[in-house]
């Protein structure tokens, strides 16, 4: 085609050299100029064309990114505190809180519950952080790690175990406690029975401010889901639950419950150290999943894991029941696939593989 056009352009050019360009060169330069003024225009067209098709490509990328962004950032806000809503499960808040967990760590209590240790996932290495302190109720949450401690004031510190700090004085002598921390608040539960009003449930911001009383008949036994709040009655060991703003108390189960936690939609509870019941999150629809003493209850991937009267760490599977250690225990915490747990002197040798 190139050949062409450089062809009929001599010929135009000797054309108009030699005759002063007659009307036959005229017509053949302007079919010419034609062609090449409509070969101009198709690639002026075809690079339009490439134009939008790279900016639609782009834009595809764009959103491409854009929508990967998205889905980041909220992977890493459901995974802020290691898959929990709150800074512990409450199964593990109802044995002690010995263990709790972020994404990248493990914390842990041994050696009476005067040692807190972090044990990091990939590596499984490990680090003292706190020692010669009584550890209970630990939550891992808005890069803290808060605690308990021996005279139930709430402390916080940061995740390597240094800026310890006083959050909550408390003023009673309470036998039973729990601390749950979560969305911005915490709230304490705690049963004194030597003292009038101190058996109380109470939330606070995490810095310990602002704080107001839910209740003041509680037991010092809690759990939270979603928006609200599940605790034992003081007066007779019965199961309400209120909104986290202090609205809405209500009795939801009768009798005197010893054990409780609530999961997955679900109240699980123990009738006086005796048998394990389910039921709605109104108290309705109540079954039995287990007949027998009971000591201890926690909960590992729907399946109930129970302390039987000789303090051992049973699993519930259906119909079917399974000892997952001869290790007498008093206290059991999971994380992951693993028991943390304290025997009968308090201690842990190492925590135990759910198999």
């Amino acid at each position: 085609m190139k050949i062409r056009r450089s062809a009929g352009l001599l010929w135009v050019c000797f054309c108009l050299l030699m005759t002063g360009c007659n009307s036959r060169g005229n017509n053949e330069l302007n079919l010419n100029n034609s062609i090449d003024s409509a070969d101009e225009q198709t690639n002026l067209n075809n690079g339009i064309d490439s134009a939008d098709e790279q900016t639609n490509l782009n834009n595809s990328m764009d959103s491409i990114d854009d929508e990967q962004t998205e889905n980041k950032t909220v992977e890493t806000e459901e995974n802020s505190s290691g898959g929990n809503t709150q800074g512990n499960h409450n199964g593990n808040l109802l044995n002690d809180g010995i263990a709790a967990f972020d994404d990248d760590n493990i914390y842990y209590v041994n050696d009476n519950q005067t040692k807190l240790y972090k044990r990091v996932r990939t590596t499984q290495d490990e680090k003292l952080l706190l020692e010669d302190e009584k550890i209970t109720q630990l939550n891992v949450n808005d890069n803290y790690i808060f605690y308990l401690d021996s005279d139930g004031n709430i402390i916080r510190l940061d995740l390597d175990g240094n800026n310890k700090e006083l959050i909550f004085e408390n003023k009673s002598i309470s036998f039973q406690r729990t601390c749950i921390v979560s969305n911005g608040s915490i709230y304490y539960a705690q049963c004194d029975e030597f003292q009038k009003g101190i058996s109380s449930l109470t939330s606070m911001k995490l810095d310990g401010t602002q704080e107001q009383v839910l209740s003041e008949q509680c037991n010092g036994y809690a759990s939270k889901y979603d928006d609200w709040l599940y605790y034992g009655s003081s007066e007779d060991g019965s199961i309400w639950k209120i909104r986290s703003d202090g609205e809405e108390n209500q009795k939801i189960i009768d009798g005197r419950i010893t054990h409780f936690l609530v999961e997955d939609d679900t109240i699980y509870y123990v009738k006086v150290f005796n048998d394990v019941v389910k039921c709605d999150l109104n108290g309705k629809n109540a079954s039995y999943i287990y007949r027998g003493e009971v000591s201890g209850l926690n909960i590992y991937n729907k399946n109930i894991i129970i302390l039987d009267g000789s303090y051992i760490p049973t699993m519930i599977e259906g119909e079917t029941t399974k000892v997952l250690s001869n290790t007498e225990m008093l206290r059991i915490c999971i994380v992951d696939n693993e028991i943390f747990y304290l025997d009968v002197e308090f201690k842990m040798d190492k925590p135990i593989l759910i198999q």
